[in-house]
């Protein structure tokens, strides 16, 4: 991420203060095509420091809502 940083903006970019956290009894793929979904999940989760309770039932209604919001150009949950 620092040499892309570097490479798109020419500044350095600062993860010495960053932090690792690994989580355990997260949701799993069991599946072969849910992956995007599952890190744009975990992704929003993460930034609303919100628990992990989705599961792989949950992904076609994920989908669904994904779709809705790149067609309207806006989140569910602004």
């Amino acid at each position: 991420m620092s040499s892309e940083f570097k490479d798109k903006k020419d500044e350095d970019f600062d993860i010495t203060e960053w932090t690792c956290h690994h989580k355990k009894n997260i949701p799993t793929q069991s599946n072969g095509s849910d992956c995007g979904i599952f890190l744009c999940k975990f992704a929003e989760y993460v930034s609303r420091r919100a628990e992990f309770d989705f599961d792989q039932q949950d992904m076609p209604h994920f989908r669904k809502e994904m779709v809705w919001e790149i067609c309207q150009q806006r989140l569910m949950n602004e």
